[in-house]
């Protein structure tokens, strides 16, 4: 094994598809001996790219560096396993027959359309359904507290008008300040059934547009 004694005489024979041949070597060669004589016939036939921009010669250096590669995996690829002269016989395993599934009655395409259409239209009523009610509740929420504030401020403006003639009257009889804050505070009581959150007292009670002066403080 090893190279040739007569190399490739033209560029043509370096496109060979059988990279020994490429290269002029005899089948079984080596890698080494593969590179070796990519080496030797670039210099013998000028392919050194730096040398030789010839379209042939790129052509036919690349095919001699694709012949090295293909030696190199020939050499490396692990080898084949032998086949078998005599193979053992395959017993084929039939599956067992199983019983037939029961037939299921067929639905037409009508009838499964028509119960999704029903379905779909009884969905919608009950989401209107709910969707109404909804609504009316916060319609009668809204209304209530309506009522409620309406009441309040009428109330407030009633507890007021008590408030400011009580104040008065008092003020004109000449009563001292925790006698004004106390009548205030009793008042507040007995209107709304309840001790003021904040009492009145005697530094801090009013009179509409007028402050009544702390006389015994």
């Amino acid at each position: 094994m090893g190279e040739s004694e007569s190399g490739p005489a033209n560029y043509e024979q370096f496109l060979s598809p059988n990279p020994y041949e490429a290269l002029g070597l005899q089948p079984g060669a080596t890698v080494d001996e593969a590179r070796a004589a990519r080496n030797r016939l670039m210099v013998e036939h000028n392919l050194h790219p730096d040398k030789n921009s010839a379209p042939e010669a790129t052509d036919a250096l690349r095919s001699l560096n694709i012949a090295v590669d293909r030696i190199g995996d020939e050499r490396t690829k692990p080898p084949i396993p032998p086949k078998p002269s005599n193979p053992p016989p395959t017993t084929e395993v039939k599956p067992e027959a199983s019983e037939p599934a029961p037939s299921q009655p067929a639905r037409s395409q009508s009838s499964e359309g028509s119960s999704r259409s029903g379905n779909d239209e009884q969905s919608r009523r009950e989401f209107n359904q709910r969707f109404g009610d909804f609504l009316d509740k916060i319609s009668k929420d809204m209304r209530a507290s309506s009522d409620k504030l309406h009441e309040r401020v009428i109330r407030d403006g009633e507890f007021a008008e008590l408030l400011f003639q009580l104040r008065k009257r008092l003020m004109n009889e000449g009563s001292s300040a925790q006698t004004i804050a106390d009548a205030s505070n009793q008042l507040h009581e007995r209107f709304w059934g309840e001790v003021p959150y904040k009492p009145y007292t005697a530094k801090d009670h009013y009179v509409i547009g007028m402050k009544v002066g702390p006389k015994d403080v």
